[in-house]
């Protein structure tokens, strides 16, 4: 019974380690699925990756390189041509007023010299050029050996200019108003008395104020003045607010006003000139310009018709 026991137990412990070894060879290790790595290129490959990664960069863009762009060469002005009718005899013309002389029948030319009033010369021929208030005749008071010289046909007259005497007694009955160009005054003269003279400033070089025996034909108070030269012109002038106006040639000139000249009259400033101030005047447009109370005095005093002597 013993021996009986015993081998039950022996074959016992083999059925069960045989049965270990069964489950052992089925189940087995797991397996596990591995993708293989991929080859590592070798030298040559890696050099031609590097190559088309580089290939594979985007360029930069282009930054465009800003060439300085000479300044084109100015085209020189046109030269000027004119032609010169010569007289057959030279003739006598006289200043009637402060007048430049220049080289070339333009304002573009440069000032030979100035002159006086009144003063005497001599033309030898004609000339059209620069057209300004008078027109395009121009005075060649040059002879043809000589250095050019010329003279605007406004600025000269063949008639010799007459004194105006503003001072002392008139024998001229009533009103009379007497503007001295040489000396820059107005005097009022009643019965041949004077009560009132003061200072003005007349037409610049250009625009003379006209000479001769007027009378005042309208009185504006107050008044705007416009500009009958257009834009670009070197005479157009913004509209002017004017207190008091005295006209004695159509609607182009009057005695007037002119406050954006402070005190600037007198002598002198009717021709270009660095005003007390330091600002660059010259002359008016041909009015006769003084200030706001020498224009009211007038305004009161004179009444239409009342006669305007200009002369030098």
């Amino acid at each position: 019974m013993l021996n009986y026991m015993k081998r039950s137990s022996l074959f016992s412990l083999i059925s069960i380690f045989f049965l270990l070894s069964l489950v052992m060879v089925a189940c087995g290790n797991p397996t596990v699925s591995v993708t293989p790595a991929a080859a590592t290129p070798n030298q040559g490959q890696r050099m031609a990756q590097s190559v088309a990664n580089v290939d594979m960069v985007p360029s930069p863009t282009a930054t465009p390189t800003v060439q300085n762009t000479p300044d084109p060469t100015p085209t020189p002005d046109p030269v000027k041509t004119m032609t010169i009718s010569w007289n057959s005899a030279p003739s006598t013309i006289y200043t009637v007023g402060t007048a430049n002389v220049r080289n070339i029948p333009f304002t573009s030319g440069y000032v030979i010299k100035t002159l006086a009033a009144a003063q005497t010369l001599t033309v030898y021929g004609t000339v059209n050029g620069e057209i300004l208030s008078n027109g395009a005749l121009w005075y060649r008071i040059s002879d043809q050996n000589s250095t050019p010289e010329y003279i605007y046909s406004e600025l000269v007259s063949t008639t010799k200019p007459v004194p105006v005497v503003t001072t002392g007694p008139t024998a001229t009955p009533g009103k009379i108003i007497k503007v001295n160009l040489t000396a820059q005054t107005i005097s009022a003269y009643d019965n041949g008395t004077l009560v009132h003279q003061n200072l003005i400033t007349s037409g610049q070089p250009n625009l003379l104020t006209p000479t001769g025996t007027f009378q005042i034909i309208s009185k504006l108070h107050p008044a705007t003045f416009y500009s009958p030269w257009p834009k670009g012109s070197p005479y157009y002038y913004a509209p002017l607010n004017i207190n008091y106006a005295l006209g004695f040639q159509g609607t182009l000139l009057f005695l007037h006003d002119a406050t954006w000249r402070g005190t600037d009259f007198g002598p002198g400033t009717n021709v270009p000139h660095t005003a007390a101030n330091g600002s660059q005047m010259t002359g008016s447009h041909g009015c006769v310009e003084m200030s706001v109370d020498n224009s009211a005095w007038f305004y009161n005093w004179a009444t239409i018709g009342t006669p305007l002597v200009i002369a030098y």
